[in-house]
């Protein structure tokens, strides 16, 4: 009866020679592809392994009680330190603050000088 490998034979190789040598494993999106990885969002594979391990439930996943799990801050399957919340690219000036420039300066306004003047 022979062994069974667990991998393709070019990825068993390439494992092997990995450890002789005391370097990183560096497989092709090919030899990944055999292996049945496929290319996905690390915070999207994140939170998947969140899952698997709260059993597949994600109230689980919001209430996890492993805060020093490395992978804590993402279980919610987003990057906490994007400084984007939601879905927006751009920032959003809050309603009935002044504008500024690039600069931090309040802009001249005519609406502001003719104030300025009224008074």
């Amino acid at each position: 009866m022979t062994k069974r490998r667990p991998y393709p034979a070019d990825v068993q190789l390439e494992v092997v020679a990995a450890n002789r040598e005391n370097r990183e494993v560096q497989l092709t999106d090919d030899q990944l592809a055999q292996l049945g990885h496929a290319k996905r969002n690390p915070i999207k594979v994140i939170r998947a392994f969140c899952l698997a391990c709260m059993g597949g439930n994600a109230a689980e996943v919001r209430r996890c009680t492993s805060p020093g799990c490395a992978l804590f801050p993402y279980r919610l399957g987003k990057n906490p330190f994007s400084g984007r919340k939601g879905r927006a690219s751009f920032a959003v000036r809050p309603v009935g603050s002044p504008i500024q420039d690039e600069s931090g300066e309040q802009p001249a306004d005519s609406s502001n000088a003719s104030k300025a003047g009224a008074s």
